[in-house]
């Protein structure tokens, strides 16, 4: 399954144009457009909170989207409490090392160790990372971002 193809068999399933679709969701008629159009776009070149905006212009779930990335989509909802300092205690990676394998400052992980929220502006493809980082179950703290940071 490719997120682009689902995203754009939804939209003319509603009837929508790109460029409705594109209002609807709050983007650029360019943005949305490489969305359809590249399979990679929608993890890697918007952030998570646009993601959900595309998703409720155009009625679709999060399994929808994220059933094939997803190991625990019979397990939504697993993570009640998202604790990134005792995660990575638990992991015995450092703050740094996270920062490092990822990409990004170490002020990233600071930002979402205070506020998980601070995730939902990052795009879906570094979640992925952190939580492949971790040893977590794909899309865990995706789809906790996504039901507790609207």
């Amino acid at each position: 399954m490719n997120i682009d193809k689902v995203i754009r068999d939804r939209r003319i399933q509603l009837g929508l144009s790109d460029t409705e679709a594109a209002k609807l969701a709050g983007l650029s008629i360019h943005e949305y457009c490489d969305i359809e159009q590249h399979h990679d776009e929608f993890l890697t070149a918007i952030s998570l909170a646009s993601a959900r905006k595309v998703c409720e212009a155009l009625q679709l779930n999060f399994s929808d989207i994220f059933r094939e990335y997803s190991s625990v989509h019979h397990k939504l909802g697993a993570i009640k409490n998202w604790q990134l300092v005792q995660i990575l205690k638990e992991k015995g990676i450092s703050r740094s090392d996270l920062a490092d394998k990822i990409g990004f400052e170490i002020t990233v992980i600071e930002a979402i160790e205070n506020n998980v929220c601070y995730g939902a502006d990052l795009p879906i493809s570094v979640l992925l990372d952190i939580e492949s980082c971790l040893g977590m179950d794909k899309t865990a703290m995706i789809y906790f971002i996504w039901e507790n940071c609207k």
